[in-house]
């Protein structure tokens, strides 16, 4: 070390280059290097989503999340493997590895390897399989309702301003420099279908008529499901064109002298919305 310190300082001028080029290096370095203002360092996952109707969440694990993880394990691009089990749903989360430039190819090995399991439970509905492309949140813009506003009792109030936030939202997406907005929190829309079983004897029907009829009625549900229990049908739907007036016409049967039973004759509908979870 002392003869290394000895040389540098008997060798001033070879020591000031030496140091010159060193600046050089580091400058240009600087200069090359690739900097983003808000870097994309979260890889994209694919979610497989399936409802097992009145299945505990050891069954869901069982009979859902598991076959799914050893079916799709094996499929290059796929990083790590998350599985939530709860009640009357799976749900497992595929992280892609950040290298993968083509990601719809592995949504769509996924999709067919999940197809092509064979001992699914029988009540088990179809599997739901789609791309999360993981955006980097630039701002956040919370829209508040009035602290007058009942949900519980005013809900064409809370359908005004489920309405506000779609139209902030559709505004903000027509600027050219936003290219992903998502609400957050939103409430999926419900439509209650209430029937009374004096109602259903009296024009010779059943629940299971009904609910056969809202799903063979041409009802287009987009992102949708129809859940039925003994006394009322749940309608839950993405799509806010889907309203009660259009569940009510719904036709039942046509009795002999030409007259048209509809879902709106032996059921009282309501428009409203789904609970859900929030965050305080």
């Amino acid at each position: 070390m002392r003869s290394v310190v000895a040389w540098a300082i008997r060798n001033t001028p070879s020591m000031n280059t030496l140091m010159a080029g060193v600046l050089a290096v580091g400058v240009a370095s600087m200069l090359m290097l690739q900097r983003e203002r808000f870097p994309d360092y979260r890889p994209d996952e694919v979610v497989v989503r399936v409802v097992y109707p009145g299945a505990s969440p050891t069954q869901t694990e069982e009979g859902l999340c598991l076959k799914i993880e050893e079916a799709i394990r094996s499929i290059v691009g796929v990083r790590k493997l998350t599985s939530l089990a709860t009640e009357g749903r799976g749900t497992v989360t595929a992280e892609l590895e950040p290298d993968v430039d083509q990601p719809q190819r592995v949504v769509n090995e996924i999709r067919a390897a999940v197809d092509s399991i064979p001992s699914f439970p029988e009540e088990a509905e179809r599997p739901e399989v789609r791309l999360r492309v993981r955006f980097n949140s630039v701002i956040s813009v919370a829209v508040l309702a009035p602290a007058s506003l009942d949900p519980a009792n005013d809900p064409v109030g809370e359908r005004q301003f489920r309405d506000l936030a779609e139209t902030i939202h559709d505004e903000l997406l027509e600027l050219s420099e936003v290219s992903h907005i998502e609400l957050w929190q939103a409430k999926p829309y419900q439509i209650d279908v209430e029937v009374s079983e004096e109602t259903l004897q009296e024009y010779g029907l059943t629940h299971e008529d009904v609910a056969a009829a809202l799903r063979q009625g041409n009802l287009d549900l987009p992102g949708g499901r129809i859940k039925t229990t003994p006394d009322e049908i749940l309608i839950r739907t993405a799509d806010k064109q889907v309203t009660g007036k259009r569940i009510a016409g719904i036709p039942l049967r046509t009795n002999q002298n030409g007259t048209v039973v509809t879902v709106g004759d032996v059921a009282n509908i309501r428009d409203g919305f789904a609970d859900i979870d929030t965050v305080a």
